[in-house]
């Protein structure tokens, strides 16, 4: 996010973000389990996860090789 979230205003913008990007990719059951505890799938949505957190108008990807699963 381009703004200062400083503040109850902005944490609450925080807050929102994080929730809405990990229920993006799948993971709002294991929100508060830390990074170490996850699968490698796991791990990887919690990356896309984190870079959705900007609202990027645009995302690439090169590694083909890596494999996010569905549920």
């Amino acid at each position: 996010m381009g703004a200062n979230l400083n503040g109850s205003e902005g944490d609450a913008l925080r807050k929102a973000a994080v929730a809405s990007a990990v229920a993006d990719v799948g993971l709002s059951e294991k929100r508060y389990y830390r990074a170490a505890a996850l699968s490698g799938g796991q791990k990887r949505k919690l990356c896309l996860a984190m870079a959705l957190i900007g609202d990027p108008k645009v995302m690439e990807y090169h590694d083909h090789k890596i494999y996010v699963e569905e549920e």
